[in-house]
């Protein structure tokens, strides 16, 4: 984004109190405090652009036009959002199921050539990207009536347990393979701009964890708390693992 990498702790902030907030009032403030930024950043790349994702965002042209103020600010705002939360909320689910499944995850340290196609899969099994979208008619879908004007979220998980796409889609499969066919990044013109970026990261973090740390398990299971809103994530997910070397 061209943004100065010593406020990421800021950033970050922000970004987990706009999220895991259950106070109004925060999510807004934090909101406030996101898009001014947001808004100062683009209005500077306006004046001076750079080569940055941001100067590239108010320096394009879609259909001979420039972007209007709201769709650049929506875009940066996605961006801001979508980099600083989905990656970390994905691996704490990839996370736990290595650790209540140790025969995957010796799997996994014993072929680290497999991890690219395991993240894969763990994506597809545990998709944490909702979209929320209001009803612009009165419809009818099975028993649920859905009135005009109400918020509805989508589900797009449970596309990824279409039984006509995957066999046996309740489970987790490393054999798999590397199928993108699955609705973790959306598809169609919602894809996730940054789908590349968040597979090599969590490739990655599961290549260094793994290299790292030694065989690990769960801690206080019963502590844990999923975070169910537009993106699912968890809370109080602590690990365990014996000293290196020890008996």
């Amino acid at each position: 984004m061209g943004w100065p990498v010593e406020m990421a702790p800021k950033f970050s902030d922000w970004a987990r109190t706009l999220i895991k907030t259950k106070d109004l009032a925060e999510a807004a403030g934090a909101c406030r405090k996101i898009a001014d930024f947001v808004r100062g950043r683009i209005d500077e790349r306006r004046a001076k652009p750079t080569d940055d994702f941001t100067s590239f965002v108010v320096t394009a042209q879609v259909d001979e036009r420039s972007l209007t103020e709201d769709e650049a600010m929506g875009m940066c705002f996605l961006v801001f959002i979508a980099g600083l939360d989905t990656v970390t909320s994905s691996l704490g689910f990839q996370f736990l199921h290595l650790a209540r499944n140790p025969e995957q995850q010796a799997r996994l340290r014993a072929n680290p050539e497999m991890i690219p196609q395991a993240v894969e899969e763990l994506l597809r099994f545990y998709s944490i990207v909702n979209q929320i979208r209001t009803a612009t008619k009165d419809v009818t879908i099975g028993d649920a009536q859905i009135r005009k004007g109400e918020r509805v979220l989508l589900s797009l998980e449970l596309a990824n347990y279409d039984s006509t796409e995957f066999e046996n889609p309740s489970s987790v499969d490393l054999d798999r393979g590397s199928s993108r066919r699955h609705f973790s990044f959306s598809t169609g013109p919602h894809h996730c701009i940054g789908s590349h970026l968040a597979r090599r990261e969590l490739i990655i973090a599961v290549q260094k964890w793994l290299a790292r740390v030694p065989p690990f398990e769960v801690n206080d299971l019963d502590k844990i708390e999923m975070r169910a809103s537009g993106v699912f994530g968890l809370e109080n997910l602590h690990f365990k693992w014996a000293p290196a070397g020890a008996a």
